[in-house]
């Protein structure tokens, strides 16, 4: 009882602990909040990194103080803070067009680009192409720069902001008179504009009238005294003047508000070295030197730092513009085996290994000597060369590095392949001391690997007989155990090694492997949780969970895994595709873009991504895209009879029968006329010739009268047909003797079209007393019993979920559900699901929402921030913080959400309540 009420008084400790928690960081940021309003930024900064300290995951105050540090002047502060705010999940609306400004102000200029072309969702936005278009110019892409200045205008009209963009943009390919006029026409808009100034007086220079221009910036440093530009610029024009006392006082003053700035610390370099200060000038160059990794690709001309910015970019995992800037390299400078090495390197991860071997072999050809350049070949020849070159490459690497252990493996291992064991294990008798157990259990290994399992019976039998109690033998025993079928061994062995080290992770492995073939999901299920307890990084057990998570129907659990995988984990591109297909099945279709966007970065033309971009398409709505990405697809495929067929039945799927047309006459050409009729006979009732349809399932039906797919496809004919008593009735009998889910959704369907709502819910009661896992089921029996009224047996359904406290969503919904019977009840669920998911906005807004509704405004206040910081277009939410803040009497903030959701949704069940509070305020 002790232990009981002790447990009890942690949990209550524990929620008033994060209330109070809340309640200090929302103080903290709602105070900031109003010094930004005032114009304080200073103490808006330190009043919001107070908010931080206390709680660094505070989305909204990390968006705020990216924001603060961009207004003060603190590119690299902010980019920080704003690349911390994207990686939390921050909505992208918000987060990604001022990390884009903070790129541009640090010369990011690329990777400004990069990062717009992942959110091309974000087009309608003020700002994008105005941004896309000076970071094309920054790089010299005039064209480009215009294209996407003309976007801008035609979608938010002349700016003075853009026709600044655009008078630069002239100013820079010298057309002096076009550029005058844009600048003529912003300052009409705006007479003050420092910008337009600034360019009016770059025209005067470039007209060398340098007094009118030197005149025009010491107008501009007079209201804006720390001016950049205009210090830097008259310093120049001192400089071009041999005024070398006066540049140096401009230059001191610039060095004094811009101490960091590398062009800045090079006008200083060069002002000193003309003044005769040679060896300072050498030091500012070469601290200059240092900062190039912080400039743009014009501006790394020197070859050492072109290889270490590709280098970098290489080790974190900027693929794409590492391969560019080694290519640019070997261009320009010549061969470089670092380069080549690296080269190798990403074509392998693009699995194009006829390209990797091209480089490796030019990287041995430049140096032989170098042990990891060999090791990379060993692998490329062993995935693409014959088994007896593979050998003769790994030989040759085995003369030269003889004592290596790695190269000497991999020897061992080609020597097992072509089946000269004793050569092999007379290689391992070489190896001597403390290694000669390693070697014996690496030549199980090996010889189990390559089927050799009389020879690895003879290696493991001796192995145990002189180390009975090291694990690794052991676990050798048991994985042999397991390829000879006698699994009741394996465990014994497994188990046996688990209790010399209960953290041994092989067999912690091999444990939840066999649990999962013999379908015990609960035991596989610990043995899962109990590796990443011990090992919460472990990719290989994060991505066999998501595996059984997928399996077992629950793909918020599989994606939360998959999201755990680090990107320089070997796991990390197989678990983004994992990620994208489940993204795409629960609708998270922003995710889903985002994922994509980036996998195709690093693998072009990838045909299962082209496949999942038409599905994406698809799904947003886009069935022009759709259809035009399947088409490329069927370009890629067009001698593959299996791709192209796959291919025609997602073209029905869209629909898309001219394209689909197309296809299976394709597949009549390859197939000599022979085309799978089961395609035909779709195309038939997409393109409702029924008849055809019809004529083609009957006569399939009498060859093989027990093909699910043709009573699935006749059950499909009915519906068309509008019989849909016949159809039902069929796929009762299909669902009774198959038990498959998809059987279950399309009854549900039809049970749900012809209204029969007690016969989907029998249907629903009936597969979860077999199959109590299936969230989709239990979500959909839930929502069921709810739109009929039937609170009370919605809230059973999800509370009889065997899961219940690993599904966020669920108790989420659960919150929901008991919010208007017991609204402790209902905070104690959205306190659960937000332990669980506290990234997801709707978990932070019911959770806010219920805090509000329950006297508790102050508390609810920052989840409701939360909800938005992650989906800023949310009316729900926006109508959440205007009630929210009116009941804080906080009004003007209240206005300001208000009129934000009265734009968006003024139809909202919540715009008259809130309206009234702020009349009557």
């Amino acid at each position: 009882m002790k232990i009981y009420l002790r447990a009890i008084t942690l949990f209550v400790f524990y929620f008033s602990s994060l209330a109070v928690y809340a309640e200090q960081t929302l103080s903290s940021y709602e105070k900031a909040l109003q010094l930004q309003i005032k114009g304080e930024l200073k103490a808006a900064k330190i009043s919001v990194k107070n908010s931080l300290q206390k709680n660094p995951r505070f989305l909204p105050a990390r968006l705020l103080l990216g924001e603060l540090l961009l207004a003060s002047g603190q590119p690299q502060s902010a980019e920080k803070e704003l690349t911390i705010a994207l990686g939390l999940k921050a909505d992208s609306s918000i987060v990604v067009i001022p990390l884009v400004k903070a790129k541009l102000f640090l010369y990011k200029y690329q990777a400004a680009l990069s990062l717009l072309n992942q959110y091309p969702q974000l087009g309608r936005e003020k700002g994008y192409y105005l941004l896309q278009g000076n970071a094309y110019k920054a790089l010299r892409k005039y064209e480009l720069a215009e294209r996407s200045y003309q976007q801008s205008e035609f979608l938010h009209g002349e700016t003075g902001a853009l026709l600044i963009a655009r008078a630069d943009l002239l100013l820079k390919q010298n057309q002096l008179v076009k550029a005058e006029g844009m600048i003529d026409k912003a300052l009409a808009i705006d007479i003050s504009s420092q910008s337009a100034q600034m360019l009016k007086a770059e025209v005067l220079k470039k007209d060398a009238d340098f007094a009118s221009a030197f005149e025009l910036y010491g107008r501009i440093l007079q209201t804006d005294p720390n001016n950049k530009q205009a210090l830097f610029a008259s310093a120049v024009i001192l400089l071009e003047q041999d005024k070398l006392s006066q540049a140096l006082a401009y230059v001191m003053t610039l060095r004094e508000f811009y101490p960091h700035d590398p062009y800045a610390k090079l006008l200083h370099s060069s002002v000193i070295a003309l003044k005769g200060d040679k060896r300072q000038a050498s030091n500012l160059l070469r601290d200059i030197q240092q900062q190039f990794l912080n400039l743009n690709d014009e501006q790394k001309e020197n070859r050492e730092v072109l290889l270490l910015s590709a280098t970098v970019d290489y080790i974190n995992g900027n693929y794409q513009q590492a391969r560019q800037l080694f290519t640019k390299y070997l261009d320009s400078f010549g061969e470089n085996l670092v380069a080549r090495r690296h080269l190798a390197s990403l074509a392998v991860k693009e699995n194009n290994l006829l390209l990797a071997q091209q480089h490796i072999d030019k990287a041995i050809s430049l140096s032989s000597n170098d042990v990891e350049v060999h090791l990379l070949g060993i692998h490329i020849y062993q995935k693409q060369e014959s088994p007896l070159k593979y050998f003769t490459f790994v030989e040759s690497a085995y003369q030269k590095f003889k004592d290596n252990s790695l190269v000497r493996d991999q020897y061992i291992n080609a020597l097992i392949l072509l089946g000269r064991n004793e050569e092999a294990v007379a290689e391992l008798a070489k190896v001597t001391g403390e290694g000669v157990l390693a070697s014996q259990v690496l030549l199980g290994y090996l010889q189990l690997q390559n089927n050799k399992f009389k020879e690895a019976k003879s290696t493991t039998q001796h192995l145990l007989n002189t180390a009975p109690n090291k694990v690794e033998v052991l676990q050798l025993a048991g994985e042999l155990s397991l390829k000879f079928g006698q699994a009741g061994d394996a465990e014994t062995f497994f188990k046996q090694a688990l209790s010399l080290d209960a953290m041994f992770r092989p067999a912690l492995l091999s444990l939840a492997g066999m649990s999962l073939n013999i379908n015990n999901t609960d035991k596989t299920i610990d043995y899962y949780q109990q590796l990443l307890t011990l090992y919460p990084n472990d990719a290989i057990s994060l991505q066999l969970y998501a595996n059984l998570a997928i399996k077992l129907q629950q793909p918020f659990l599989a994606i939360k895994l998959l999201s755990e995988i680090k990107a320089e984990q070997p796991q990390y591109a197989a678990s983004q595709r994992a990620l994208l297909a489940l993204y795409l099945q629960t609708n998270q279709l922003v995710r889903a873009e985002e994922i994509l966007v980036k996998l195709e970065r690093r693998f072009s033309f990838d045909q299962q991504l082209l496949l999942a971009k038409s599905k994406l398409l698809a799904k947003q709505g886009n069935i022009l895209l759709a259809a035009k990405t399947l088409k490329i697809l069927f370009g890629l495929v067009y001698d593959d009879p299996l791709k192209i067929e796959r291919i025609a039945a997602l073209q029905i799927d869209l629909p898309d029968l001219p394209s689909a047309e197309k296809s299976i006459e394709r597949l009549s050409q390859l197939t000599q006329g022979e085309v799978n009729s089961y395609i035909v006979a779709r195309y038939a009732l997409s393109n409702r010739d029924l008849n055809k349809a019809e004529t083609i399932i009957n006569k399939q039906q009498k060859k093989d009268i027990h093909s699910t797919a043709w009573v699935e496809l006749n059950i499909h004919l009915l519906i068309a047909q509008n019989k849909l008593n016949e159809a039902s009735l069929a796929l009762e009998l299909l669902y009774t003797d198959s038990k498959q889910r998809s059987h279950l959704q399309l009854l549900a369907q039809l049970y749900n079209q012809q209204g029969q709502k007690n016969k989907l819910s029998q249907l629903f009661a009936s597969w979860l007393g077999e199959q109590p896992n299936d969230a989709w089921a239990v979500a959909q029996f839930s929502k069921l019993a709810s739109d009929g009224g039937d609170i009370h047996k919605a809230i059973n359904i999800l509370e009889s979920y065997p899961r219940i406290d690993q599904q966020a969503l669920f108790l989420n919904n659960l919150a929901n559900l008991y919010q208007e019977m017991d609204i402790n009840k209902a905070i104690s669920y959205a306190k659960k699901a937000y332990q669980l998911a506290g990234q997801l906005a709707a978990i932070n807004d019911t959770l806010g929402w219920l805090l509000v509704q329950n006297n508790k405004a102050e508390q609810g206040l920052p989840y409701i921030r939360e909800s938005i910081a992650r989906d800023a277009s949310n009316t729900n939410y926006l109508y959440h913080l205007a009630y929210t803040l009116v009941v804080l009497k906080r009004f003007d903030s209240a206005k300001d959400a208000f009129n934000l959701a009265d734009k968006i949704a003024p139809d909202h069940h919540l715009n008259s309540i809130v309206n009234k509070m702020l009349i009557n305020m």
